[in-house]
């Protein structure tokens, strides 16, 4: 993917652009993030774009078994921390490629969501945001979902005076 950053306090990404960066999943336990992989990020993300950025599972890729295998946010994959998300554009981001793993492999349960957006932990805060045509394709299964945004379980997110356009 584009950008990787794990336990940064105090950062901000202000007016950057995120455009046609792809990050290849493979077996394993959280995968994603086209645009940007941010693990207890404790900063701001303002004024940017994520645009035409993949997440993808390569065709016959191994799911690993008894792990969560998750994949998503073609643009942001978000794990811990309390994130700042503010007026940025998510447009025409994707994650695809989930069903190359059939048939499901036993005690794994694969979680493929968000086109631009997955958050699996952490209590961020996105405000003024724009996600417009953003798409998960090619997935299967009762824990896929969220053409635009997928929130785990154990996440705490909250949104406020965003728009969902056209997603699928």
């Amino acid at each position: 993917g584009g950008l990787f950053m794990t336990a940064v306090r105090d950062s901000a990404i202000v007016n950057t652009r995120f455009s046609a960066n792809t990050v290849q999943c493979g077996a394993g336990d959280e995968n994603g993030g086209g645009g940007a992989y941010l693990r207890n990020f404790l900063g701001t993300v303002s004024d940017s774009t994520f645009d035409a950025n993949q997440a993808t599972r390569g065709t016959g890729t191994a799911v690993a078994p008894n792990a969560a295998n998750e994949q998503g946010g073609g643009a942001l994959y978000l794990r811990g921390g309390t994130a700042s998300l503010a007026g940025c554009t998510f447009e025409d981001n994707v994650t695809t490629g989930a069903a190359a793993v059939l048939p499901p492999v036993s005690g794994s349960a694969l979680r493929s969501g968000g086109g631009a957006l997955f958050v699996k932990t952490g209590t961020p805060t996105v405000t003024n945001c724009v996600f417009r045509a953003n798409t998960l394709g090619n997935s299967w299964g009762p824990r896929c979902g969220g053409g635009a945004v997928f929130l785990y379980a154990t996440s705490n997110a909250s949104f406020a005076d965003c728009t969902f356009q056209a997603n699928q």
